[in-house]
């Protein structure tokens, strides 16, 4: 996305010193806004989308669309503001994790500096698109995000704390969007597919060894035995004790 980003002028350059608390309606944003964060959280909001901004990331604000923000903790926000060729277009704000935010905060500062003090336009340019495409450089792709959260979901799938909430906060989307993500890439929901990550595993695990049923509940990531048992019950048609018997003896 970054690297199609073609800027036409750098209209501000300017850091919002932001309250706890702190909620703003903004109504056909002007420009896009490249938000940094050198302290502090802002969740902003647009329809079922929830994007942060905080020191792991930069926003892309979008040009003439609504959204509002809420300040969750107090902090320093500097803030690009920058108009763009119209084969460019973002309609809602986009978080992109940055490995380290202190070269672009100290890019921020260069910039600044040369944009107030007038008539120094390519200089000003050649700092933004050098950040630009170091933070693209960065990037797995938007069009990744959907494989990411496949990712995420295969290496946790063991752990009775996962949650929609907490793939949802490693992916930096809200748990609506996430859900609506994952749906639209894969037809069916994360907790459906979770679900089936683990019936498979118990059924490898019962068919494997002699274990307890609690053993193999727990390894697959089930809160308790009971939830185990029913779930796997409705899934496969019986009990895992009957699995475990039938599958080692026919050697499946």
């Amino acid at each position: 996305m970054l690297d199609r980003m073609t800027v036409t002028a750098i209209e501000d350059v300017f850091t919002v010193d932001s309250p706890k608390g702190r909620r703003v309606d903004i109504h056909n944003r002007e420009s896009y806004g490249i938000s940094f964060c050198c302290g502090g959280r802002i969740t902003y909001y647009q329809n079922d989308c929830a994007v942060v901004s905080d020191r792991r990331h930069m926003v892309l604000l979008p040009q003439g669309q609504d959204y509002s923000l809420v300040c969750d903790s107090a902090g320093l926000f500097p803030v690009i503001n920058v108009l763009c060729t119209a084969a460019f277009r973002v309609t809602a704000p986009t978080a992109f994790p940055l490995r380290d935010a202190e070269p672009y905060l100290q890019d921020f500062e260069q910039l600044r500096e040369l944009f107030f003090l007038g008539g120094r336009s390519a200089r000003c340019m050649s700092i933004l698109y050098r950040m630009l495409a170091d933070i693209a450089a960065e990037q797995p792709g938007a069009q990744n995000l959907p494989d990411a959260a496949l990712h995420y979901l295969e290496q946790h799938y063991a752990d009775p704390a996962l949650s929609n909430a907490s793939a949802a906060a490693y992916l930096h989307v809200s748990e609506a969007y996430f859900r609506k993500l994952f749906r639209d890439r894969f037809g069916t929901t994360p907790k459906q597919y979770v679900l089936g990550l683990r019936i498979r595993k118990a059924r490898r695990l019962l068919s494997e060894r002699r274990c307890s049923i609690g053993a193999v509940a727990e390894d697959c990531g089930f809160s308790s035995v009971y939830h185990f048992s029913r779930a796997f019950r409705q899934a496969v048609g019986v009990s895992p004790t009957e699995y475990g018997q039938t599958a080692r003896k026919d050697g499946i």
